[in-house]
């Protein structure tokens, strides 16, 4: 099983380097403002230690093109 698993993250750290090196980033906004234009709100969450209106948990990364968005981040907003 360990073999498999690690066989698993392996791929996934590829993956996301040669995605990297065409210049497609990763994003994950947690504890940041929410932003309509780079975040797809999926519901509010109570948070004692997130600001409202942040962002409180990344249920999707999303991924960049430079400046362009190519996938929103599904997020849940922080409601204080």
């Amino acid at each position: 099983v360990k073999n498999f698993i690690g066989s698993i993250d392996a791929t996934r750290r590829a993956f996301l380097e040669t995605l990297r090196r065409y210049g497609i980033e990763r994003v994950e906004p947690l504890g940041e403002p929410f932003d309509p234009n780079r975040h797809e709100a999926i519901g509010h969450a109570p948070s004692a230690t997130v600001p409202p209106e942040h962002v409180a948990q990344v249920l999707q990364a999303g991924y960049m093109e430079g400046e362009r968005l190519l996938r929103p981040a599904r997020v849940l907003i922080s409601g204080g």
